[in-house]
């Protein structure tokens, strides 16, 4: 049996729970780049949150689209929003990894 009106909820929340997650790496970088106190670790830092806020940013739009009640399908500035920020985003944390690890 399927409930369609679940589902918008569920599909808010799971929004929600990757902005949170998101959140966290971003907190663990930022700790990192401070114990480290390598200023390459502080633009990894900055790249993380910008990827985080253009994350958050996509998140809430999508979620007040479901919330009133008919969303539309995500255009294209969606995945461009944030695919540009992560493809910045991969490489600067595997940079971060490597100059903490030292």
């Amino acid at each position: 049996m399927r409930d369609p009106a679940v589902q918008p909820e569920r599909t808010d929340m799971a929004w929600w729970r990757t902005v949170l997650a998101f959140s966290v790496l971003t907190l663990l970088v930022w700790r990192g780049a401070v114990m480290a106190g390598d200023p390459a670790g502080f633009a990894v830092a900055g790249v993380a949150t910008a990827g985080w806020a253009c994350f958050a940013l996509v998140a809430r739009r999508r979620t007040a689209e479901l919330r009133r009640g008919r969303p539309r399908p995500p255009a294209v500035r969606y995945p461009v929003v944030v695919a540009v920020p992560v493809t910045m985003l991969v490489p600067a944390l595997a940079a971060g990894v490597v100059l903490t690890i030292r």
